[in-house]
């Protein structure tokens, strides 16, 4: 049985269709709000539950303490820097408080995998790519509560991935992802301009899901506290948007480069390159290379 916390998200509806497609589990997946709910499955049961209110998070426990072989995924936490920085309180809560008190409640969990970011590494440069062992040093508050969650986790015991930025059209009708705003904008004549300078091992979206399903199938995998899933390739999103403006017949010319320090987008400080070392995550899977399929 699987157990998918935020599942309704970008990267949970993924996790779901891999789920289905590489086992022949149950899932249960919880969403906060019930119109966010993608997958109709027969192998799926959707829960409403608000990872704060420890009452609910009372009630998944009696509901799953009985169940044997419980695989829980961990897919919930405030979205990006400027969010957090935004709403530092009500991320913490969030972000920290609330996945302290669900491992603290939940009694029956025989896996447990909670999905990080490479914002805990700061520093990098395309001469180096961040180890899965390396030591944790975040250049931002987003990136300090993804490294707290994780010692929390493996102070339980349990085990991480680090995802790098992701691509892919979002699942839900409900919710854009950034491949959809693009390919909107190419398909209407538009010019979308993507950062150069911004360097990262970019995955699809569906191959970093079928990775982390795959750990979660895979007791050597277990053996490490956290893992990295990312691509081969260091890209930029620039780079990005020239193959899906080439993919889907588009002018490259609609792509234009900007650098992050001419463009004030952001509002909390970001690396400009960040590159996961992913030979590990390649060893346990048994896999040769891993590009993001765009």
């Amino acid at each position: 049985m699987y157990l998918v916390m935020g599942a309704s998200g970008y990267v949970g509806n993924y996790v779901i269709k891999n789920i289905l497609e590489m086992t022949d589990d149950l899932v249960l997946a919880t969403s906060r709000c019930d119109e966010k709910r993608v997958t109709d499955n027969c192998r799926v049961e959707w829960l409403t539950i608000n990872i704060i209110n420890s009452a609910q998070i009372a009630l998944l426990n009696a509901r799953t303490k009985s169940m044997s072989n419980l695989k829980v995924i961990y897919l919930i936490g405030v979205a990006s820097p400027d969010k957090v920085q935004q709403n530092p309180q009500d991320a913490w809560d969030i972000d920290i408080i609330a996945l302290a008190n669900f491992l603290n409640i939940m009694e029956n969990m025989t896996v447990f995998w909670y999905a990080s970011s490479e914002a805990v590494f700061s520093g990098g440069s395309r001469g180096y790519k961040f180890m899965d062992n390396d030591p944790l040093c975040p250049m931002n508050l987003y990136g300090r509560h993804k490294a707290a969650a994780e010692f929390l986790v493996t102070a339980k015991g349990f085990n991480s991935v680090r995802f790098p930025v992701m691509i892919g059209k979002s699942l839900s009708p409900h919710r854009k992802a950034f491949f959809d705003e693009i390919t909107d904008k190419l398909l209407r004549g538009e010019k979308i301009a993507m950062f150069s300078d911004m360097v990262r091992s970019i995955i699809d979206v569906d191959t970093a899901a079928k990775a982390l399903v795959s750990l979660v199938e895979n007791n050597e995998a277990h053996k490490y506290p956290a893992i990295n899933i990312s691509g081969d390739e260091a890209l930029s999103k620039y780079e990005i948007g020239l193959r899906i403006a080439h993919k889907y017949g588009f002018s490259k010319e609609q792509i234009l480069p900007v650098k992050m320090n001419d463009e004030k987008i952001f509002k909390e400080k970001r690396e400009h390159t960040h590159l996961l070392d992913n030979t590990l995550l390649k060893k346990l899977l048994e896999i040769e290379a891993l590009e993001a399929q765009i």
